[in-house]
């Protein structure tokens, strides 16, 4: 099954074709035996979908093929065993603090997600360490 020209293959499996087949239409066949299998390798990498974006890690991805890409460096790099796919992290509200900073950083909050110049942040750190590279430049 596995192909040693893609990219997204790790121990045998070819996670390339199994986001593939995923990705292929929006309505995915549950029961069916090949896609059952495709979700479970796929969570048992510790990646989930939550009915918006795919997660792992705590980060979020549109892409199930970024999820997997991510998860499969993260595990080469670390050998982590990964997460529970069915674990779920809502998101911390800022703090008075933070709202100042980001005010200043003009760095936004949708109640899930951070935003500043056109790009989504899980985590405030992240958004406002961008902005002030940003306004260095």
């Amino acid at each position: 099954m596995a192909h040693s020209h893609t990219r997204l293959s790790a121990a045998g499996i070819d996670y390339a074709n199994m986001v593939a087949r995923l990705s292929e239409s929006a309505e995915v066949r549950r029961g069916d035996p090949q896609v059952e299998d495709a979700i479970r390798q796929i969570e048992d990498l510790g990646v989930s979908f939550d009915g918006h974006q795919y997660r792992y890690r705590g980060y979020s991805y549109d892409l199930l093929k970024d999820a997997v890409s991510y998860a499969l460096l993260d595990r080469a790099r670390s050998e982590h065993p990964g997460e529970s796919a069915k674990e779920w992290l809502d998101p911390d509200s800022p703090t008075a603090a933070d709202e100042e900073s980001m005010r200043k950083l003009h760095v936004t909050f949708d109640g899930h997600r951070y935003h500043f110049a056109g790009y989504r942040y899980d985590r405030l750190a992240d958004a406002c360490r961008y902005a002030e590279l940003k306004q260095k430049h």
